[in-house]
């Protein structure tokens, strides 16, 4: 099965392209900025792009810089 996302036009930032990813794929496979890919080249010279495992995973924690917050939750 093969889903069309269109047309992306190509960046050139420095000595490397880059190509925007589509945004509902990105989230369906929980990638996120800083979030790392594997890109194959494939036999008849077509890219494969996956999530990696070894990705930093999106944290959902936050910090609080007020003293005692739990106690005054309570």
């Amino acid at each position: 099965m093969s889903i069309s996302f269109g047309k992306r036009k190509i960046q050139k930032t420095g000595y490397s392209f880059l190509c925007p990813l589509p945004t509902v794929w990105a989230k369906n496979v929980n990638l996120y900025q800083s979030s790392l890919v594997n890109i194959e080249l494939m036999d008849d010279n077509s890219l494969k792009i996956t999530p990696s495992s070894t990705g930093p995973a999106r944290s959902e924690r936050a910090e609080c810089a007020t003293p005692n917050i739990k106690e005054r939750c309570r």
